[in-house]
């Protein structure tokens, strides 16, 4: 399995199970080769340091976010609203990954992903880093002119600079810019952040919340 493989939900829990229980730096890659090698690890044989440094982030990133969370309990209201919020936020990263949720990276390096055809038929192609842009770009654009309405894709659009320094500012353009120059990494960060349903970094809405 190519190490570029999106974590599942499922590893995504247990990555940040082991941060939880203090392995940091080079324990998490340690964990993973000790489980590979005793035939126990049900994910990818993760190398890459990019990828733990990555929970890392998100795993702290989710733990102010519960405590915060923990704090506002005792008001229902501004959860069950921030919960939401997060939702929307969701639907949006869903909205610009369409199919290309499905994709999967290949060895002779194209990629291979799910795609609608005239007869609305879905069928799996095999395509280069062009193609996933040009499938983005597609997917940019009907998703902004989706949520255009109370500015819920502008807001999604500064949560993504939050999280990751790819984005550097919440403008269409810049998201059509990271499309072009790294779609297979904007396709996972999506990916992660619809699974994830919770979003680091503050829009008006999270601010309005307090």
């Amino acid at each position: 399995m190519s190490k570029k493989s999106k974590p599942t939900a499922e590893e995504l829990r247990f990555v940040y199970n082991l941060i939880n229980k203090g392995l940091k730096g080079k324990d998490l890659p340690d964990e993973y080769l000790h489980l590979y090698e005793s035939g126990q690890l049900m994910f990818p044989l993760r190398t890459d340091k990019r990828f733990f440094q990555d929970r890392i982030k998100e795993f702290e990133a989710a733990s102010d976010v519960l405590l915060e969370d923990l704090k506002k309990k005792a008001d229902p209201v501004i959860a069950k609203k921030r919960e939401d919020h997060y939702n929307q936020l969701a639907i949006v990263a869903e909205d610009i990954l369409g199919l290309l949720n499905s994709m999967k990276a290949r060895d002779d390096g194209t990629f291979e992903y799910d795609k609608r055809n005239i007869d609305g038929y879905t069928n799996t192609f095999a395509g280069n880093r062009e193609d996933l842009a040009r499938e983005l770009h597609s997917n940019i654009y009907n998703a902004e002119k989706k949520h255009r309405a109370m500015n819920l894709f502008k807001r999604f659009l500064v949560h993504l600079t939050a999280e990751t320094p790819a984005f550097p500012k919440p403008d269409i353009s810049e998201l059509y810019k990271y499309a072009d120059s790294n779609p297979e990494e904007l396709i996972d960060l999506l990916n992660i952040l619809a699974q994830r349903r919770f979003f680091i970094g503050k829009c008006p809405v999270c601010e309005s919340l307090g």
